[in-house]
């Protein structure tokens, strides 16, 4: 019978989209070190929560790689009905 293991752990790979000309790549590889190198049972470091250039990757990581879906068609009841919304600095 197999071992039982815990739930996978998830890491975000933030160099995976390194491009010639990315003007977040020091960032990137930055983030990539602390999510390496960081205590597993602590919180991340401070420029998780404060550096807009972190907050920048996080937007093209989580939110610009995928469609996602904006609403239900209930939402949208009758042809020419539409709804808007924000997700971090664009607004569709």
């Amino acid at each position: 019978m197999p071992a039982a293991h815990g739930p996978e752990e998830y890491t975000m790979d933030v160099t995976a989209t390194l491009s010639l000309g990315d003007p977040l790549e020091p960032a990137r590889k930055a983030t990539a070190e602390m999510l390496q190198t960081r205590e597993r049972t602590y919180s991340l470091p401070q420029p998780f929560y404060t550096d807009e250039r972190l907050f920048q990757i996080d937007m093209q990581e989580i939110f610009q790689k995928e469609w996602l879906i904006a609403g239900m068609t209930c939402e949208i009841p009758a042809k020419g009905n539409y709804i808007t919304l924000q997700i971090g600095k664009t607004r569709s």
